[in-house]
């Protein structure tokens, strides 16, 4: 088991220890946890909110009791006890902002996004600079005639990155999905046997299954792109009221809504880097790192991060899916959360066990005598 752990064993003690920091710090301040905000935290169902710092911190205690006698443990008794931790934490504290803390991050950063990658485009790309001239320019020209163009516009942007980033909301959502991936990883490696054949199925089928995954995100992305037009259809879609008219929604939503809604695509397109040849090799124009090898942890560590994320939207997606039929089956195809998550761990897995069979050819071919 030593061998086998070697590289998740201290990964686990490093989320043992986020546990008892965490933890500690919600019960000495508690109105400063990074989980205010999360809706339905499911341990505050059993504990006063300033008292639900308790099992995380008795948590990550029994992690590291778990991470330095794990060698001398039967292999299924470390399996199981690593793999409670994990879920635990996932199942009490993560909620329906997990995903909306990150989205919203995402929302936040694409005009960044947009202007690094027009800009990498114009000095990296030679045969793209005239196509993104003219359509920067007319872009340019639609956004003043719209309205766009008043800097009042965009106070509402630099409003929900006050909101988003002005806590450390995101902070402490990532710091507990980190928290399981490293206890479920653990998990996996002390006894990875029961999810070979799986990842092997996975690995032979992960083009169907990622191509369903990356299509998750675009019915989200159309509702959003629409706010661009005037056009709310969260009303008829969710059960809140009626259809907004081209004046229903002021400029600074509507651009709200045009940054959610790029956020979702380029969501769905990073999920297709995981069948696509730039997903294992960096572009030549990218900077600094074009044509070498996409490190196989800067898919697979953000990737589960995001599935995890969709899964913790699973429990309320089914209750809503049942109290509510047969209005939820349009909720659910335009959040297909019930098969969201699960679709984007399989592709995550794909691609994982793909990249690693290229690493064994290449490790045999390398020692293979000439």
């Amino acid at each position: 088991m030593a061998s086998s752990t070697r590289p998740a064993r201290p990964v686990a003690g490093i989320g043992a220890l986020i546990m008892i920091a965490v933890g500690g710090w919600w019960l000495l301040a508690p109105a400063q946890i990074p989980f205010v905000g999360l809706a339905q935290l499911r341990i505050s169902a059993l504990l006063p909110n300033d008292q639900a710092g308790w099992p995380l911190l008795l948590g990550g205690i029994a992690g590291l009791v778990l991470v330095a006698v794990l060698s001398r443990l039967p292999v299924v008794v470390g399996q199981v006890a690593s793999a409670m931790i994990g879920i635990g934490v996932f199942a009490a504290y993560q909620g329906n902002g997990t995903l909306s803390a990150i989205g919203y991050g995402l929302a936040v950063c694409v005009p960044l996004l947009i202007l690094v990658g027009l800009v990498v485009g114009l000095i990296r790309i030679s045969w793209l600079r005239l196509p993104l001239i003219l359509i920067t320019v007319a872009v340019a020209i639609v956004g003043i005639l719209a309205g766009y163009a008043n800097p009042a516009t965009w106070q509402r942007l630099l409003d929900n990155l006050a909101k988003v980033f002005g806590g450390p909301i995101v902070f402490g959502v990532l710091l507990t999905l980190a928290v399981c991936c490293a206890w479920l990883w653990l998990a996996v490696t002390i006894n990875p046997a029961p999810f070979s054949r799986l990842l092997g199925w996975v690995t032979a089928h992960r083009r169907p299954i990622t191509i369903a995954a990356a299509c998750c995100f675009l019915p989200y992305a159309v509702i959003r792109l629409l706010w661009l037009a005037g056009i709310a259809l969260d009303g008829p879609l969710f059960g809140v009221g009626g259809l907004d008219g081209p004046t229903g929604l002021d400029l600074g939503t509507r651009l709200w809504g045009a940054s959610l809604g790029v956020a979702s695509i380029l969501g769905g397109v990073a999920v297709l880097g995981l069948i696509l040849r730039w997903g294992e090799t960096f572009p030549r124009w990218f900077p600094f790192v074009g044509d070498r090898r996409v490190p196989i942890l800067l898919a697979v560590v953000p990737g589960t991060l995001a599935g995890l994320a969709f899964l913790a939207m699973l429990p309320k997606a089914m209750t809503e899916l049942v109290q509510e039929f047969p209005r939820s089956l349009l909720t659910a195809w335009v959040l297909p959360f019930p098969i969201w998550g699960p679709l984007l761990i399989m592709a995550v897995a794909g691609y994982l066990g793909h990249r690693l069979a290229q690493d064994r050819v290449t490790r045999a071919a390398a020692g293979r005598p000439r």
